[in-house]
């Protein structure tokens, strides 16, 4: 099969239209097991008519489908930063351009069928490499476009998001393959075989998913938890126009309209307190004292809240992130942070880890440091922050219940939320200020990721958004008391804390691990391949 220049430009816009629908409509992603099939009729035709095309029409092909899926999907950071979408969308189209590409070049050296899967390896090592890298930002992921279809991927208990990329990816290929070979002359009896096991391939995950939805009982004990969405506006009034006492009085009231004696926690959102407060002089800050006033009329209860925190390192750089006083030899260092307060003395804090690249950090730190102050203000903490490389966990003073705290982005980092269970996390609260991106796709599209760390750990979620969605999900993905976009509001509600391991958090991505290692070798097998060729050509 070869296509005509407009059929091969018509082939790829088609696929690069069909990727961006699940990010879009919701409940759609059942659309990503046939998103791939007009990108690999384009491969097929450019590796048959190979004479005529050099490697690198793969590569471009690609660039054009995926820069049609990144731009349709997040083209909302434009509301933030103009320069930071174009970055964003070039920067990940060029990459996920790759995959496919060396798919193709190795297709042109070995064009046998069997190499058709290779493309699965490749996929799913590029998307394992982007989660883990310094410049990351796998919001596309595959798995990542069936968040809003819970009831096909409860299997993600065991595979991770990277399994529904797996799938996704297989199921194309197949299709892809079967199409190829209608009205050719093949053996009809194979051809129906295939078709059997190409259908088997889509029913038997849908039906395991099904059954694991319908038949899945909640585990753990009931925690009653109010979550507040105080809807501070992040650019004309949390950092500038509503004074710190005001914004604390909101999260009061709020709090105080739902909590009774019965309530274990209180969630409010990220940066619900702005602007620094010296971590070795928490206790002291009058915003603190605002919030134990509702611990003392509520001693059982826990409050988790995100705030801008900053610590003193000295007369010494001592991390890469450190920034000096301007009238001081002294140096410090501002974390976007969640801290609990509690009956007891003791404020346990946790520092974002999984930081915005370009909002709240420079990539490789230790060689780009004299870029600092370039990062851009998204309505929320910017500039260089420090990080912290381990996960904590804060424990109920009454019920030793424990919680991980898990900050905004870090909430589509898979594999990162495992270490909080694995260190004993029974609950996840998510705080989060998703309104910068004002009222489009985007913070939808962040709360359908909660859906899958439910799955994967089999945790249930209380998620406070500062400007919606806040809600609660259980174990299952389900989507419970959802707020409204930009309504002061809060809801209570009951979750179980559950502290049984799933396989997908003992064993981490090792599906995107293992495709990483098998890529390497095939990739040098092509490289030794394709020299021998050359080498024998020339004699």
């Amino acid at each position: 099969m070869i296509l005509s220049k407009k059929q091969l430009l018509l082939f790829s816009s088609i696929s690069g239209l069909m990727l961006a629908i699940p990010w879009l409509v919701y409940g759609t992603g059942l659309i990503l097991l046939f998103a791939f099939i007009p990108l690999l009729l384009v491969e097929n035709s450019l590796l048959n008519d190979r004479k005529n095309n050099k490697s690198i029409s793969a590569f471009l092909y690609g660039f054009l489908i995926f820069i049609i899926w990144n731009s349709l999907t997040t083209w909302w950071i434009y509301n933030a930063a103009s320069f930071l979408i174009i970055a964003i969308v070039i920067f990940s189209s060029l990459l996920m351009a790759l995959p496919f590409w060396f798919f193709h070049i190795v297709r042109r050296v070995a064009p046998d069928k069997k190499t058709n899967f290779i493309f699965v390896l490749f996929w799913l090592a590029f998307e394992y490499l982007y989660i883990n890298g310094e410049l990351s930002f796998p919001w596309l992921n595959l798995g990542n476009g069936l968040a809003n279809n819970i009831y096909l991927i409860q299997w993600y208990e065991y595979t991770g998001a990277l399994g529904g990329a797996f799938w996704i990816l297989t199921i194309n290929i197949f299709a892809t393959q079967l199409y190829l070979k209608i009205g050719k002359n093949i053996n009809k009896v194979l051809f129906r075989k295939q078709m059997v096991f190409f259908i088997l391939l889509i029913i038997i995950p849908i039906s395991f998913s099904l059954y694991s939805y319908v038949t899945h009982e909640e585990k753990g004990e009931n925690k009653e938890i109010v979550i507040l969405q105080p809807n501070v506006d992040p650019y004309k009034d949390k950092f500038e126009g509503m004074s710190l006492e005001e914004q604390v009085n909101i999260l009061v009231n709020l709090a105080d309209s739902l909590t009774d004696d019965n309530t274990n926690y209180i969630v409010a959102p990220e940066t619900a307190i702005p602007f620094g407060m010296w971590e070795d002089k928490i206790e002291q800050n009058s915003q603190i004292k605002q919030l134990r006033e509702l611990i003392i009329k509520y001693p059982n209860v826990s409050i988790v809240t995100g705030i801008n925190s900053r610590k003193l390192q000295g007369d010494k750089r001592l991390t890469p992130t450190a920034r000096k006083f301007r009238e001081s030899e002294l140096y410090y260092d501002s974390y976007n942070s969640a801290i609990q307060l509690d009956k007891t003395s003791n404020i346990p804090i946790y520092h974002k880890s999984k930081l915005v690249v370009g909002v709240e950090k420079t990539p490789f730190p230790e060689l780009l440091s004299r870029f600092e102050g370039l990062e851009m203000d998204l309505g929320g903490i910017s500039g260089n922050l420090g990080w912290q490389d381990y996960r904590t966990n804060f424990i109920n003073a009454t019920d030793s219940t424990i919680i991980a705290p898990v900050i905004c982005y870090e909430s589509i980092y898979g594999e990162f939320l495992n270490e909080y269970i694995q260190r004993g996390a029974e609950l996840i609260f998510i705080i989060t200020n998703d309104g910068w991106w004002r009222d489009t796709p985007g913070y939808k599209q962040h709360l359908s990721y909660a859906r899958i760390r439910a799955i994967e750990t089999r945790r249930s979620i209380a998620r406070s958004a500062n400007t919606g969605i806040s809600c609660f999900v259980n174990q299952r993905g389900d989507v419970i008391q959802p707020t409204k976009w930009w309504t002061r509001t809060a809801i209570k509600g009951k979750i179980k804390a559950n502290n049984e391991i799933t396989y997908y958090v003992k064993a981490g991505d090792y599906l995107g691990k293992s495709s990483l290692f098998i890529s390497l070798l095939i990739l040098i097998y092509t490289l030794i391949g394709a020299y021998i060729n050359r080498k024998e050509n020339t004699n």
